[in-house]
Formats: C-alpha cells, structure tokens, sequence
C-alpha cells in the first residue's frame, strides 16, 4: 500500500514539474505599414488604402488589422476600388455662321484629362480640335450652299489638240460623249492622222452627279471625276486612244457628234503625151555615178510606157521597159503594169509626177523620180577631144600634125 502511495505521489509531481516548465504563448501583436489611397480620376479608378503585416504577411483593410485581405489584386478591382469619376467639362458654345463666315459647333474640355468632347456626357472624344473645327464641328456659311448642278441627258462633243514635236505635227482628238437618263454614259474618239479617219477608244459605264462634281465609272477601270458648270458644260481629263494612258483635259458642250472627215483632193489631170525624169545614183565601191533617164508616155486611152537608158562603161545601157495601164484618183496616179504590182504617185497640179520607179533589171529597187512634160531624152556619149602628142609645138604644130601618120 505504501508503495503504490508513493508511485502516485511520484507521478503528481512529474505532472506539476511538467506544467511548471511550460511557458503560456504571447498573443501576436500586428506591425503594419499603410499604402496611401489612391484617389480616382475621369480617366482612371481609384484604390482605398491598405496595410500590410511583415511579421505574418498579410494585408488587411483597415488600421486595427482585423479586416483581412485574401487576394490584394482581387481586392482593388472589388471592394477596394474606388470608381471613376466624372468628367468636370467647360462648355464652349456654339459660334453660328453668316453669310460668309463658318461657324464651329458647341464642344466641351475636362481640364481634369485635358480632353475636348463634342457633346455634354463626354462620351464623344475630340482628337483634334483644329482638324474638328473645320470638318464635323463646322457650320458652312449660310451665304454658301452646296452647289447642285443637273446634267442634261444627251450628246455632248469636245476637243484636244495635241502637239507631236517628234513628228513636226499636231493631232486633234474629237471627243463625242452620250449621257442617258438612265444614269449611264459612253465616250469615244475620232482623229486623223496617216491620212486616214483613226478610232481612238471607246469606253461605256455609268454615271453620278453630287453638287457640281460628275464622277464617271467606265465597266472597266477606275472612276475619274470632273466639274459641270451652271452653263451644263462639262471639264473632265479622259482617255483618247489605246496607245496611251495619258488623260487630257477636255471641255464637253451639249452639241451633235463629230466625225473628222479628210480634206477634199483636188481632182487632177494627167495630160496625155511624153514626160522625162532622171535619178542620179551614186556608186561608191566604184568611186564614179551613173544618171538614169527615164522616158516615159501616158496615152489617152489609160495606157502607159516607160523606158530607161544611162551610160556606163563607156556606152548607152538599156534599163526596164515597162507597158501597162494608170489611172488617177485626186492626185493620186496609180500606174499597174502588165507584169508586177501596182505603183502610186503624186500629181500636182501643174502637171508634174512624183513617183518611185525601178530602173533596171539587175535591180529592183525604185528611184524617186520626178516626170515633167517632155521629150524623150537618149543620153549621148561625151566626145573626147584628141590629145595634142606634141604639146610643146603649140597649135600650128598641132594642126600640121593631126593627120600625120605615126610612125
């Protein structure tokens, strides 16, 4: 019995030993620093303010750290958000127009953001207020509508007169344009040139009219604008032929189309009778040149010969002797011989021909030749005078001598 008495004594003091030697736990006191609030703009939100315990790593919203912060990024855009504010805009009203002033319409700055709005609740933002003032805040003058000009359906003609320095000549491109009711339109060009009636091009689409501006869209292409007058004249750059791209300024009057028509040619006569002409041919391999004289006869009945001879190698050479028939058409002489194509020439009118003829068989290239009435010339062989074999004896000796037998 004592001994378990003593064993239950030894066992309480363990206890009260135990408990004596454990020191109770100090409650944790917060150290927290303060993160200032954050006002709100017109442009941004605010943040409230908030601490933040280094000793346990925790955010709270209040002083007294007793309202926790979970997540701090959650926090701002939640409770601790402060919302934006509105804009504190000056009005600055409106100027209205007169006769021949614009005016500028009302608008509105928030000096808090420094920005310019069009209307009241600052929603419309301003980007730049010079380039406003005189596009969607402008208020035309009232002295100065909108010009509002209508083109008259129908046929429409213009010219442009182009200079070809190269060429030492001008062209002049007839327009000839027809706007229907319909809306739609079509263009083409006439010119002359080559001495011909030339089509430059030829170009359809439709057609609009806004205030004085007349845009054209041909069915292929880009669309090009010009400007009607209150007259209902038309000044617009257009295309003239395919050749080239080039636009030119082309001034439209309501008028009947113009076709270019040739100028009249004079009709000519070719008198019947015996005509000459000659080509002098240079021959350079050998250093010498031989005139070739053409002969030629047009009778009354449309008939025609030519004959060429020429001197070479000391004696009358034949050239080509060509028949056929000609006729003449303005001052055109078409000569077709029987055998071989056909040859044209010019007549003038005092009775001369210009033409471009072949002169002998070893060659079938044509001399230009000018005919004029005449008679048939046969070239002759120069004479040679006799050479003095005594130059010295002077002309007596000469005439002594002359006949004498040489020996």
């Amino acid at each position: 019995m004592k001994r378990i008495l003593t064993l239950v004594l030894a066992v309480m003091l363990v206890l009260l030993v135990a408990v004596a030697c454990t020191k109770p736990e100090e409650p944790h006191t917060h150290s927290a620093t303060k993160t200032e609030q954050v006002d709100a703009t017109c442009t941004a939100a605010g943040v409230k303010a908030y601490w933040y315990c280094a000793g346990c790593a925790t955010y709270f919203s209040d002083e007294a750290c007793t309202a926790k912060i979970d997540s701090l990024d959650a926090w701002k855009t939640g409770a601790g958000k402060i919302a934006i504010k509105a804009h504190t805009a000056t009005k600055t009203e409106q100027v209205d127009a007169t006769a021949t002033t614009d005016g500028v319409k009302a608008y509105w700055y928030c000096a808090g953001c420094g920005t310019y709005f069009s209307d009241e609740a600052c929603t419309a933002v301003i980007e730049n207020l010079d380039a406003w003032k005189t596009g969607d805040g402008k208020i035309p003058a009232t002295g100065t509508p909108a010009v509002s000009y209508t083109l008259a359906a129908g046929t429409y003609v213009g010219t442009y007169e182009k200079n070809i320095a190269a060429m030492g000549m001008s062209v002049t491109y007839y327009y000839n344009a027809t706007f229907n009711a319909d809306g739609t339109f079509n263009y083409f060009v006439k010119y002359i040139m080559m001495g011909s009636v030339q089509d430059g091009v030829n170009i359809s689409g439709t057609y609009a009219v806004e205030g004085n501006t007349v845009t054209l869209t041909p069915a292929e292409g880009t669309a090009i604008t010009g400007t009607l007058t209150a007259d209902n004249t038309l000044a617009i750059a257009l295309q003239a032929t395919a050749m080239s791209t080039t636009a030119y300024d082309v001034t439209f009057t309501a008028g009947d189309h113009v076709i270019p028509e040739l100028p009249p040619v004079a009709d000519y006569t070719l008198a019947a009778g015996t005509y000459v002409g000659t080509y002098e041919k240079n021959i350079e391999a050998m250093g010498m040149s031989v005139t070739y004289y053409y002969n030629a006869t047009f009778n009354a009945d449309g008939t025609f010969n030519y004959f060429v001879k020429y001197i070479m190698m000391g004696s009358v050479q034949d050239g080509v002797n060509i028949s056929g028939t000609y006729a003449v058409e303005g001052n055109t002489v078409t000569l077709t011989p029987a055998e071989g194509t056909a040859i044209t020439g010019t007549l003038t009118a005092d009775n001369t021909l210009a033409i471009a003829l072949q002169a002998t068989a070893m060659s079938t290239t044509a001399y230009d030749v000018t005919f004029t009435a005449g008679d048939h010339v046969i070239p002759e062989i120069p004479v040679v005078p006799p050479v003095d074999p005594n130059p010295e004896a002077g002309d007596d000796d000469m005439a002594d001598d002359e006949f004498a037998p040489a020996f």
